[in-house]
C-alpha cells in the first residue's frame, strides 16, 4: 500500500518546495516528505560532501595506511559476526 498526499502535504509541497516536516500526532515522530529529484540532490550533496572530506583529510594528514585500515575493517567484522 502506498499512502496517499493529504491536501494539506499537497500545498506545503505546492508553496514550501521540499522538503517537508510531517509529526505523527500520535507518535510525535518527525518525518520529511521529499519528492524524488529533491531526494537525489540531496544523496548527491552527501555524496559530494564525504568525498570533500576525505580529500580534506588527505591533505591534512589525517590518513591511516592501508594494511591498518584492511586490520580495522577486518577486526570489525570479526566483532560484529562473530568469525
Amino acid at each position: 500500500m502506498i499512502p496517499k498526499l493529504t491536501a494539506e502535504q499537497r500545498d506545503a509541497l505546492n508553496h514550501q518546495g521540499c522538503p517537508i516536516v510531517i509529526e505523527d500526532e500520535q507518535t510525535r515522530r518527525v518525518y520529511f516528505l521529499v519528492d524524488p529529484a529533491m531526494l537525489n540532490s540531496l544523496s548527491e550533496q552527501a555524496d559530494m560532501a564525504a568525498v570533500l572530506q576525505g580529500v580534506s583529510d588527505a591533505e591534512s594528514g589525517r590518513v591511516q595506511p592501508l594494511d591498518e585500515a584492511i586490520h580495522d575493517i577486518e577486526s570489525r567484522l570479526r566483532a560484529r559476526f562473530g568469525t
